[in-house]
């Protein structure tokens, strides 16, 4: 708990009134308990700001002193990842069914992973769960939000209790059907171009798959030459820029056929 003291003007403040040195903590909320002068203690009602900007708006009249305190945010109960995917940033949410890791902690350069459902409906990517085995179950607390880079939905973890493994079978897609679902799929087809973060593949749907191959820890080599038939296995996420892209884990996760 973090104890704030806002010294307010000696006259009454506006509504307006921006208090810019006090901290933003996304899904806090501010409890405003008494107001008091050099003197004496006066009454205040108490209530609460709940508050995402970079500066907390703070209304009082004819106080000069506010004694306030950071509260934790309730966590918001939810099982299935869909649901946490449809939140907005910035909510705190208790997972309270296990979900399966799609990796281990340490394979990508941002310190994510992918978690998935069971029965394969849906995954998200999961920052902040410490170490963790590949099929895991993970029970997860955290808070949603969106990451800059590549506009995927994120959960930073706070808490994760870490249960049984399950292993999981990949999901065989064609390229048309692949998205950013953070589940474990896997393409195939020709490789059509190569870059330094990742080459396409043409199954002969209409529209080539990304797999991403830069980002990790261990970085790939060889890569696939153009030219190549392979196929490609890991969690479907999102580049740079908001492309989609299946990001593998490791080498292994290429076979050139």
């Amino acid at each position: 708990m973090l104890d704030v003291l806002l010294q307010l003007s000696a006259r009454a403040p506006s509504a307006s009134t921006k208090v810019t040195h006090a901290r933003t903590i996304p899904a806090w909320r501010l409890v405003v308990g008494n107001a008091k002068s050099r003197n004496s203690t006066l009454p205040l009602t108490k209530y609460e700001v709940k508050f995402t900007a970079a500066y907390l708006l703070c209304c009082a009249q004819h106080k000069r002193y506010l004694i306030a305190k950071w509260m934790p945010p309730v966590a918001v109960t939810i099982d299935r990842l869909k649901d946490v995917i449809a939140l907005p940033d910035a909510v705190l949410v208790s997972i309270t069914s296990a979900k399966v890791a799609a990796l281990a902690s340490g394979v990508y350069s941002d310190g994510g992973i992918y978690v998935s459902e069971s029965d394969r409906t849906c995954g998200i990517k999961v920052t902040g769960a410490g170490t963790v085995s590949l099929w895991d179950n993970l029970t997860l607390t955290g808070t949603t939000d969106t990451d800059i880079a590549t506009g995927e939905r994120v959960l930073r973890v706070s808490s994760a209790a870490i249960g049984a493994n399950t292993p999981l079978v990949s999901l065989g897609m064609s390229n048309k059907a692949v998205w950013a679902s953070g589940q474990l799929v896997r393409v195939w087809g020709k490789v059509t171009a190569v870059t330094s973060t990742y080459f396409t593949v043409d199954d002969g749907s209409g529209v080539p798959a990304n797999v991403q191959i830069d980002g990790l820890v261990v970085p790939l080599v060889p890569t696939p030459e153009p030219g190549d038939y392979v196929s490609a296995t890991g969690p479907a996420g999102l580049m740079a820029g908001g492309v989609t892209a299946v990001r593998v884990r490791s080498e292994s996760d290429i076979q050139v056929h």
